[in-house]
């Protein structure tokens, strides 16, 4: 059984992170306990270093587990660990069942503790920001806003028990909307001043992932595939964060509207830098990653040409960026291997990579019989050509012989260029595309010399053939 008691009463704010050996004096709040020392044995191989204020911390901490005390003071002895080692895991578990049992007590009820958990959350936004590659910050935050999502949902099921009132908004005045509006929009705000840091931080987006799966902040798709959207009012608050008008606000609005500001994030983000890998990576995700298929883009007939202009536009921003050329091509795979309706595009045909080639050549221009007069903006294009003159060697988009010929030549060549020049680095890669390729078209070009066919004049440049 925990113990949840202790001789003083703390003065200070447990959720507070500017902790020293100034501001907390660890004999007085801890005068009950007697420090545990660490026990290195009698003869250390490599004993550590340790300063003194963090060697009498971690006894008291230590004293602390020994009497399975979890409360107030456990959590203002762990954030002063934290304060001089915020790795320490061992420190960071202590202090999150503290949390929950200290936050279960809390006399308001789900009010009281979900007021606990909210002071937690300022706490590591102030840790965060001072240790931005620390992991364990962002587990702790994620355990938390779990319980804080658990907590919404038993708002909402007394508010559903009591018909059209909610109990806790009743007695305290919290309910499961604004919580939600407020505390996402606070996380969402907050990984935006994170990313202002360090826009790859791979912990941060790790969470942002975890958080739209939790909250359910893909976007809303209409009948017709736009994504949904719903008229906001600028708050007079001093923060002058944008939020739902009440006169329409409910769960499922507060949903989209946050969703939207999700994407409109990735929007700025890749504004800012239309390189950044980790935005690409989520803004796929949003669209494309929602385990609710009857939500996912996939699963509507829908127009998708905005979508492919924007990466288009992207792309003519900065050529040999690899994140965009990557999530076109994910685009396409999520169109072409769609079990669902037909995709469409507004010219009334089914969308294909085949339709790229106009593109594609506005950054490719090759000789076979001249490499010194090759112009290759992007070896990506190349590649993503070369791939496309193979389909059509296979007789993929191809109207006769000739266009066959055509591309099994030009992608030979796309490939031995790239190994030579452009991406030297796959050589061997370009070269097995080749052979496979070739292995692959043998049996084809035995068979139609077989029938007395005559092989077609080649093209001296890489023609684009819309089909």
């Amino acid at each position: 059984m925990a113990n949840t008691g202790f001789a003083a009463t703390p003065v200070l704010d447990p959720f507070d992170v500017r902790y020293s050996t100034q501001v907390l004096d660890l004999p007085s709040l801890l005068s009950d306990l007697i420090p545990i020392p660490q026990d290195d044995g009698p003869r250390p191989l490599a004993q550590i270093s340790y300063s003194d204020a963090y060697v009498d911390a971690m006894g008291y901490l230590r004293a602390l587990m020994a009497a399975n005390e979890l409360s107030d003071r456990t959590l203002l002895v762990t954030a002063h660990v934290i304060s001089m080692n915020p790795a320490h895991y061992t420190c960071w578990g202590i202090r999150l069942h503290s949390l929950f049992e200290v936050a279960k007590q809390e006399p308001s009820g789900l009010a009281g503790e979900l007021g606990r958990l909210r002071g937690e959350i300022k706490f590591l936004d102030g840790v965060a920001v001072k240790y931005e590659k620390n992991y364990q910050i962002w587990h702790h935050r994620q355990l938390v806003m779990e319980r804080i999502g658990e907590i919404v949902l038993q708002l909402r099921n007394k508010g559903r028990s009591n018909g059209t009132s909610h109990e806790e908004e009743t007695v305290t005045g919290v309910n499961d909307v604004d919580t939600v509006e407020t505390i996402v929009n606070h996380e969402q705000k907050f990984m935006e001043q994170m990313f202002g840091l360090d826009a790859k931080n791979y912990h941060v987006w790790s969470y942002r992932q975890w958080l739209v799966r939790r909250f359910g902040l893909f976007p809303r798709f209409n009948n017709l595939g736009s994504i949904t959207t719903i008229n906001t009012s600028t708050n007079s608050t001093t923060t002058e964060t944008t939020s739902i008008s009440s006169s329409i606000k409910s769960l499922e609005n507060v949903l989209v509207f946050l969703s939207t500001q999700e994407l409109s994030s990735i929007d700025s983000l890749l504004a800012q830098d239309v390189r950044n890998n980790s935005a690409w990576n989520h803004r796929h995700f949003l669209l494309f990653g929602n385990p609710v298929k009857e939500q996912a883009i996939t699963s509507f007939p829908i127009d998708l040409e905005s979508e492919i202009d924007f990466v288009k536009s992207s792309i003519l921003i900065a050529p040999q960026n690899a994140s965009a050329w990557t999530y076109l091509l994910g685009i396409y795979s999520h169109l072409t291997s769609s079990t669902t309706t037909p995709i469409t595009s507004t010219r009334g045909k089914p969308h294909a990579l085949q339709d790229l080639f106009p593109f594609l050549a506005t950054f490719v221009d090759i000789s076979t019989q001249n490499p010194e007069e090759d112009v290759v903006v992007s070896s990506h294009a190349l590649e993503m050509l070369a791939d496309l003159w193979a389909e059509r060697a296979r007789g993929v988009g191809a109207q006769n012989a000739w266009e066959k010929d055509h591309g099994r030549k030009f992608a030979a060549y796309a490939w031995k260029i790239l190994g030579e020049k452009y991406d030297p680095i796959r050589k061997n890669y370009w070269e097995w595309k080749r052979r496979e390729m070739e292995r692959g078209l043998e049996g084809v070009t035995a068979a139609r010399g077989a029938e007395g066919q005559e092989k077609p004049v080649e093209p001296a440049r890489a023609e684009v053939v819309v089909g």
